[in-house]
């Protein structure tokens, strides 16, 4: 059972109508800013600047990243992020309600400046390999006479 009620948010008004969205949310709850998904626009950046948001135990969310998340078939990038000399591995990065970097190790503090390092051999070798996969397979089908 909830300790709050649900309540209604109004979004706005669209084609004359009000919309209306009912939200899970207490009152009063402070919602999380989203990383920004830097990597959306530039995929050739290999290094990036980036303030820590939040620091979770063997993880961290961070306010933008080039870091590219596992998801539509692609691997995560794997790399590091460097804070007042201190390196910390990337090992693992997800999408969920944000961008979660899990790290080897401890993490940074909250509002640390960090430079993310991508690990630019392995990204290049991902992104060959997605290119070349579907070129492969339309021979092979092709070469085997298959519908």
């Amino acid at each position: 059972m909830r300790p709050y009620k649900l309540r209604t948010v109004r979004l706005g008004v669209s084609r004359g109508r009000s919309r209306r969205r009912t939200t899970d949310l207490c009152p009063g709850a402070v919602r999380r800013r989203v990383t920004e998904q830097r990597y959306l626009t530039d995929s050739t950046v290999r290094t990036f600047e980036a303030t820590v948001e939040r620091s979770l135990p063997n993880r961290v969310v961070l306010d933008g990243t080039h870091f590219y998340p596992t998801g539509g078939g692609q691997p995560h990038d794997t790399g590091r992020l460097v804070a007042d000399g201190t390196e910390y591995r990337v090992v693992d990065v997800k999408k969920q309600d944000t961008v979660y970097h899990t790290l080897a190790g401890e993490t940074p503090s909250v509002g640390e400046t960090v430079r993310g390092e991508i690990d630019w051999d392995r990204r290049q070798a991902h992104r060959r390999y997605h290119t070349a996969q579907p070129v492969l397979s339309a021979v092979v089908l092709s070469e085997l006479d298959a519908p």
